[in-house]
């Protein structure tokens, strides 16, 4: 009887070992593309005041980030792709990604429309 169970439990624990080895390895996943690297920058009115909740966001994407308290914004993106900030009153501003750029905002002089 002990023959039994030790060769039962020897079986089940060599079972998973043996399946595991046995499978083909997987590649390992990637991490949001090759060549894609954190960028840092700060968005700045025409009086150098840091731009709260300013839109960032690259071309092409629909994703982007927010400006935090300070204007600045890190997002991740290949070098050189370019990013497009907008802010209500705000000319739209794009610039090619790099580290610590600096996004200087012009206001518009459009008026909204009045109902």
């Amino acid at each position: 009887m002990r023959k039994h169970l030790l060769a039962t439990l020897l079986l089940t624990c060599a079972v998973p070992f043996g399946a595991q080895a046995a499978e083909p390895a997987m590649p390992a996943p990637q991490s949001q593309g090759q060549g894609v690297v954190t960028i840092k920058g700060t968005v700045l009115d025409e009086n150098n005041e840091p731009v709260i909740g300013a839109s960032v966001t690259p071309k092409g994407s629909a994703k982007g980030v927010a400006t935090d308290a300070f204007g600045n914004f890190t997002i991740s993106v290949k070098p050189g792709t370019p990013l497009t900030v907008n802010f209500v009153g705000y000319k739209t501003a794009t610039l090619n990604a790099a580290n610590d750029m600096i996004f200087y905002l012009q206001p518009t002089t459009e008026m909204l429309d009045q109902l």
